[in-house]
Order: structure tokens, then C-alpha cells, then sequence
């Protein structure tokens, strides 16, 4: 009977991105992603070891389309996207509520 590698956790670091990275993976499928910016590691940060389930959909929605030279290479790519597709949402986010604002303010003042 042979061995099988259920289920693991690796934590890869990627200089060329200053960031380290968590990968989960269950029966060879990437089932947990997270990371950690940064050359600093620090192994007991709690928030570093649990998995970002939004991050780790994404990774899953776009992987097909990545084109990374290997595994890691990928992730990154989706990591990158993911925090510029955040950064998108939290500024369109932003100018809602400051039209929202300044709409009431208007709106108060007769405007």
C-alpha cells in the first residue's frame, strides 16, 4: 500500500514580490491562499495562517488564464490582480459615498 499526501501547507517565499505566501492545498488542489507582505515573516501571526476565501475564489476563477512559468509564479499574478481589483472596488466605493454626501449637502442647502 502506498503513501498519499493528503493534505498541505506550504509557505513559499517570493523575493522578487517581497511577499510570503501561503498555499493550502487538499488532494493536489490549491484550497487555501494567503499572504504576507513583506521580508519580515512572522510564523505566529494568526491572520497569516488562515486562508483569504475571497482571494483563494478568485485565484480558482482566473487560474486557467494565468501564465506564470510555474505554480507560485501564477498565484502571484492572481494576488497582484486581486489587490488592484481591491483597491478599484475601495476607490469607487469612496467617490460613491462622496457624491452621496455632497448630493445631501446640496439637497439641505437648496441646491
Amino acid at each position: 500500500m502506498k503513501n498519499e499526501l493528503i493534505k498541505s501547507t506550504s509557505v513559499y517565499w517570493c523575493p522578487s514580490y517581497d511577499r510570503h505566501i501561503l498555499v493550502i492545498k487538499e488532494d493536489g488542489d490549491v484550497v487555501g491562499l494567503n499572504f504576507w507582505q513583506g521580508d519580515i515573516y512572522d510564523e505566529n501571526d494568526a491572520n497569516f495562517h488562515t486562508s483569504d476565501d475571497d482571494l483563494v475564489d478568485f485565484y480558482l476563477a482566473t487560474m486557467d488564464y494565468l501564465n506564470g512559468e510555474d505554480e507560485i509564479e501564477r498565484i502571484n499574478q492572481a494576488m497582484w490582480a486581486y489587490h488592484s481589483y481591491e483597491i478599484l472596488q475601495a476607490d469607487r466605493a469612496s467617490e460613491k459615498i462622496r457624491q452621496a454626501k455632497l448630493k445631501e449637502l446640496q439637497s439641505k442647502n437648496g441646491l
